[in-house]
């Protein structure tokens, strides 16, 4: 699912193109995020299973944002794409996306205790590598201190 979001990125560049948008739009980057540890909540609550920590789930996607952010922005760099338009950034590539992000939140709930966190770092930095970049995002926060936190 990781995958299949970003892989959506340069069809929402090609849809800021065609109406003038920026890359970066906070609200929308907020409205994501929240939405995230709601879904993260519900997926918890549904599978029974204590809620990831709310720094983590938002770790996660505000990298998926910034990698996202990335790969817009190198396909902005280039001409436009060639061919029918993008697909309708409100009606289409969102609620995709939106249904993206809920299979991640999910699948983070369903993650084992105890993971290592150095080892996770390198996947999810290998895993979010965009095109062009020398290194993934940076993982801003704490796995193993975040999750101990919460569960105690």
């Amino acid at each position: 699912a990781l995958d299949e979001r970003l892989l959506l990125m340069p069809f929402v560049a090609e849809a800021k193109r065609a109406t003038g948008r920026p890359v970066r739009d906070p609200a929308q980057e907020a409205r994501v995020l929240e939405s995230a540890v709601a879904e993260a909540g519900t997926a918890a609550a549904a599978a029974g299973r204590p809620a990831p920590p709310e720094p983590c789930v938002r770790g996660l996607f505000q990298a998926q944002i910034d990698a996202g952010s990335a790969i817009q922005e190198a396909v902005l760099a280039g001409p436009p794409r060639a061919g029918s338009p993008p697909p309708d950034l409100a009606a289409v590539t969102r609620p995709a996306l939106a249904r993206i992000g809920s299979r991640i939140a999910a699948a983070l709930v369903m993650l084992p205790e105890g993971l290592d966190e150095d080892e996770i770092r390198r996947t999810l930095r290998a895993g979010l590598r965009a095109p062009g970049r020398a290194a993934g995002p940076r993982l801003p926060f704490r796995l193993q201190q975040s999750h101990q936190s919460s569960s105690s």
